[in-house]
């Protein structure tokens, strides 16, 4: 018998000495496809992920996307087997927020862990479930979930462990509120309006995607009809409240159907009287954060990317992109009626002036089968002025307001964060350059500009072939409107992480005009410092023409990274206000190339990322088990390729060599194992150090 068989047989005999536990595997399949759509009412192509167990007819459905609920427990096995039919368009898909505990493989993006996923290929991701809480899926190829290549996603406490929020508010009702800003363009098409070069044509202009047309909620949302040519005042600036370049996204007539204001009914959402009910937001936007209320009700905030927070209850919330918020409804006002739910962009991000047209949507929280509806106290304004001198909701920036969430008091945790070996400052920035030829801005993260590699960074370090990738650096000279000189590179960007130490990292926002919204792959982030840069000298009084100094010492700014400090919040995506620092610790012990990135899709397109590159070991990682086979080896000319012939086994390395050989058997082996070791240890709750179920 061969030497691969019988350590497959040894694991399985392994495994079937542990005990047993309530731990599944839960399989899902789903097909992505691109089908004819009206989420607001005007119809246009739209994207989606279908479960394939539907029947013949599994694509057929009013409502194309946000795709299936995702659902299993703390411990489970997750199978999500995901077909592409896209044709030629690749596609992947990321678990946001999930860790991929030394699991880099399974992470779901495109040319950094994996090949994507070809038009008529299936591609099945494996992993165990380290988490609980609220998290979603989409697409991390290219802008493909801005179309709706995206879902929900819920992971439950283990059976035998309560959970701490239905503990204390034993609700009997729970939501899944899936948020997007919503175009009525291709993101194939915005995406060349942005990143075209000036001048491609004579007159051509590129510019950034907004105004967006409509506010989605779990693929539904309002939208007038009314269409514009550009020529009649309608120019919101790119800069928000600060005037910018003026700019305008013509809104023609659908070519696929006429546009139905009233396609459908308004969505409601079941409160019981003196009940109160679990509502789960997910921001998963392509640019904006999204700003909700709920007429004459209150939230209290109780959990932030999947960890229970200290509560805090508020009148209303802002949401950065990718971000997760749950919060508790009682629902203790007149059961009679109907109150407005609403969602829309906060004002501070519309022009002084502007004749802006609707950008909210509404659903109804409903206490009974009736068609009172109570006119709301507040709706959105879009008169930046008129809402300051109100006092709206509208006006109120809260852009903090994650800070001020820290984690849930819990038994032997002293919300410190533990001292780090080194510290990380990265400067963020925006380079443009009105010469011709050029895009209409650049983002940078230390002078340099993120170019995907041509084939999976990953794979590239496993093969010894990252000199490629490292060699292809460009140096870049601009100079243009409001820049005299700024050189830069175009790179495969990394920040090299040792295994196994504890880092600082502090990001300075150099962009003066608009707050950003980061993602972090692979980790929870302990948050420990936040605040503004110090006005430049001689700064003016209007906060359209204040300058601050970007390149102040980090050390004043930030507590010392060699001693403990106070955990402010915990997550993995959080924003970074304009002209203003974030400050994070974490422990690099998850090996692999992690993604950190500006969640605004556009400007991750043009450079806003980078990757955090843990625990690299020449041609090795860490700790890292090796691939499963059925991820395939790719590069420019062999996509979805066979593996090579394996390489000559030398003395000593026979074991090594059957595991290769053995690819599969040994990483389901891994994962079957692994996951009923990890039943075990979940019993008693998978915490971190902090007492989180978090693995930091």
């Amino acid at each position: 018998m061969s030497r691969p068989i019988l350590i497959a047989l040894f694991t399985l005999f392994v495994s079937s000495l542990l005990p047993s536990y309530p731990c599944a595997l839960v399989q899902y399949s789903f097909t992505a496809l691109q089908v004819p759509g009206n989420p607001d009412g005007y119809p246009l192509p739209v994207l989606g992920y279908f479960d394939n167990t539907k029947g013949p007819l599994y694509y057929m459905s009013d409502r194309p996307f946000p795709g299936p609920l995702i659902r299993a427990k703390m411990g489970d096995t997750l199978q999500v087997d995901i077909t592409n039919g896209l044709g030629e368009t690749k596609i992947t898909t990321h678990f946001h927020g999930i860790h991929q505990k030394n699991n880099v493989w399974m992470d779901g993006t495109y040319m950094i862990t994996e090949c994507g996923i070809s038009g008529g290929q299936t591609f099945r991701y494996l992993f165990n479930v380290t988490q609980t809480g609220t998290y979603w899926y989409h697409s991390h190829a290219g802008p493909e979930y801005t179309e709706g290549l995206l879902g929900p996603m819920i992971i439950d406490y283990p059976d035998g462990e309560e959970d701490p929020v239905m503990v204390q508010f034993q609700y009997v009702l729970e939501h899944v509120l899936i948020l997007q800003d919503w175009d009525h363009e291709t993101s194939d098409q915005l995406g060349m309006l942005y990143a075209a070069p000036r001048g491609i044509f004579p007159g051509f202009q590129p510019q950034f995607p907004w105004t967006h047309r409509a506010i989605l909620i779990n693929g539904r949302g309002q939208f007038n009809c009314k269409y514009n040519n550009c020529m009649d005042g309608y120019t919101p600036s790119e800069k928000g409240r600060c005037a910018g370049i003026p700019q305008c996204l013509v809104e023609r007539p659908p070519l696929i159907g006429p546009c139905n204001a009233t396609a459908y009914p308004i969505d409601e959402y079941t409160c019981q009287p003196g009940k109160y009910i679990r509502i789960r937001i997910i921001n998963s936007a392509s640019n904006m954060p999204l700003q909700m209320w709920i007429d004459r009700h209150n939230m209290t905030i109780v959990a932030r990317d999947g960890l229970e927070v200290a509560q805090r209850t508020v009148p209303f919330i802002t949401i950065p992109v990718g971000q997760r918020l749950d919060v508790m409804v009682l629902c203790d006002q007149d059961p009679g009626y109907k109150y407005s739910m609403i969602y829309t962009v906060p004002a501070v991000f519309i022009p002084l002036s502007t004749n802006l047209d609707q950008l909210w949507s509404h659903t109804y929280l409903t206490y009974a089968a009736n068609t009172s509806v109570v006119v709301p106290h507040i709706i959105p304004l879009y008169n930046y002025s008129a809402a300051r001198d109100l006092g709206s909701l509208m006006y109120a920036n809260d852009t903090n307001l994650e800070y001020t969430l820290p984690p849930a008091p819990a038994p032997n945790d002293a919300f410190v964060a533990e001292p780090a070996d080194a510290r990380v400052v990265i400067n963020y920035g925006v380079v443009w350059d009105s010469r011709a030829g050029w895009p209409l801005e650049e983002w940078v993260l230390n002078f340099k500009r993120f170019m995907s590699p041509n084939k999976p960074y990953l794979q590239s370090v496993l093969l010894g072939q990252l000199d490629s990738i490292q060699q292809n650096v460009e140096q870049v000279r601009a100079t243009g409107s409001g820049i005299s000189t700024f050189n830069y590179t175009r790179e495969t960007s990394t920040i090299e992480l040792e295994y196994g130490k504890v880092y600082e990292f502090v990001i300075v926002s150099e962009d003066f005009y608009q707050q950003h919204p980061w993602h972090m792959h692979g980790h929870t982030l302990n948050f420990t410092a936040y605040g503004s840069l110090p006005l430049g000298a001689n700064s003016s009084t209007d906060e359209c023409q204040q300058t601050w100094q970007a390149n102040g010492k980090v050390s004043e700014l930030v507590p010392d990274y060699t001693l403990p400090q106070p955990i402010i919040a915990r997550g993995d995506s959080f924003t970074v206000a304009e002209h203003g620092f974030v400050a994070f610790r974490f422990r690099a012990d998850n090996p692999g190339p992690w993604l950190f990135h500006c969640h605004v899709d556009w400007h991750m397109s043009q450079g806003m990322t980078i990757i955090f590159n843990v625990g690299q070991k020449g041609n090795s990682y860490a700790n890292l088990p090796p691939p499963p086979a059925w991820v395939p080896q790719c590069g420019v000319d062999s996509l979805w390729g066979p593996p090579p012939a394996p390489p000559p086994i030398q003395k000593g390395d026979t074991l090594l060599h059957d595991l290769k050989i053995a690819g599969a058997t040994f990483f389901a082996t891994l994962v079957v194992v692994g996951g009923a070791l990890s039943c075990i240890v979940m019993r008693r709750r998978l915490r971190s150090s902090s007492g989180y179920s978090s693995i930091q």
